[in-house]
């Protein structure tokens, strides 16, 4: 008697559609296999047929001069008609990294803020924050700092004159 496949954890599993070999090792095809079963709903193929579907895309991807690094690229270089149930995990991977660590980090930030700095400050100002902290990778220079506060008003409303 065969001893049931282990199973796949997380994003690992979807590792077998993105590898950089030039044929799908046993555990790479396990992968796909495990995935099919997961996902029979949105993939209607056998593991078999997927194994084989792995294969050929492997074999088109040691074809290419310049292969895809990002499941982005994957996924716009793979042909539905080719590869189907390729194309359709890939199409289930593409938005898993920005569902689990985006939400994880502004969560984080939040409380961190929050603890640190809640008794000073208003709502605006601990969004702003926020905001500047989570994304951070986006660069931002001094002069557009200086430009934006320039352009705003700052004057004190303090009513009419009586």
């Amino acid at each position: 008697m065969t001893e049931p496949l282990p199973q796949a954890h997380g994003l690992r599993a979807f590792s077998c559609q993105t590898s950089t070999n030039l044929r799908p090792t046993p555990e790479e095809e396990d992968q796909i296999c495990d995935l099919v079963s997961r996902y029979e709903a949105g993939v209607n193929c056998s593991p078999i047929a997927a194994v084989g579907e792995l294969r050929s895309w492997y074999q088109f991807l040691s074809a290419m001069k310049k292969r895809p690094r990002t499941p982005l690229e994957h996924l716009e270089v793979c042909d539905e008609e080719e590869t189907p149930v390729v194309k359709a995990l890939l199409k289930i991977l593409c938005p898993l990294p920005v569902t689990t660590s985006s939400a994880e980090r502004s969560f984080s930030t939040l409380r961190f803020l929050k603890s640190y700095l809640r008794s000073t400050m208003g709502d605006d100002r601990l969004n702003g924050l926020a905001m500047l902290y989570i994304h951070r990778d986006i660069p931002i220079t001094v002069e557009e700092v200086l430009d934006r506060f320039a352009k705003k008003s700052r004057r004190l409303d303090f009513g009419e004159a009586s």
